[in-house]
């Protein structure tokens, strides 16, 4: 089963965003453990406006520069975002389901081919 590591400030917006991404058929991290868990992570969900997500979801991408990141948040990404993270998607919230189910699909099948 495909991961996808959640990066969101919020409590009630994570849980929500955990349970929609289960429902879609992947398993879930909510954290960054070390590079062992990162590596078996399939795609980054985070909301980039929250300067705490977006520095974890930066550290990453320099790291593990094939791993996909697909961006969510009530606010449009800036060129700066796109520039740092470069996201195979950007969803503004809310968004429908059918929006991140392809995003995760699409991030999921851009990461397919990392090693």
């Amino acid at each position: 089963m495909k991961s996808i590591l959640i990066l969101e400030p919020h409590d009630a917006m994570r849980a929500v965003l955990v349970h929609i991404v289960r429902d879609l058929g992947y398993e879930t991290q909510t954290e960054a453990v070390g590079d062992w868990s990162v590596a078996r992570v399939d795609a980054i969900l985070v909301d980039p406006s929250h300067p705490a997500s977006r520095e974890t979801a930066r550290v990453l991408r320099s790291l593990f520069p094939e791993l996909p990141i697909v961006c969510v948040s009530v606010l449009a990404p800036g060129p700066d975002v796109v520039d740092e993270l470069a996201p195979v998607a950007c969803l503004p919230k809310p968004f429908e389901l059918a929006q991140l189910e392809s995003a995760l699909t699409t991030a999921v099948a851009a990461g397919a081919s990392r090693v």
